[in-house]
């Protein structure tokens, strides 16, 4: 059976981390897309971008 070094578990064990806070984040970011549908729907443009600036400032998440 093959060992892994200490080194190598941590660094897996580093990704796998990564791994979950990048689902999490990407979940949140989906969600955060539904609602700025929802508010451009209801209300108008503006107020969808300064509701995803102070979310994606909340995240800190620099927009493009």
């Amino acid at each position: 059976m093959p060992r892994i070094t200490e080194a190598k578990q941590i660094q897996i064990q580093q990704k796998i981390t990564e791994s979950f806070s990048l689902r999490e984040q990407s979940r949140h970011l989906l969600e955060c897309a539904r609602q700025a549908v929802e508010i451009a729907i209801e209300q108008d443009e503006q107020t969808v971008r300064e509701w995803l600036e102070n979310e994606t400032k909340a995240m800190q998440i620099q927009q493009a």
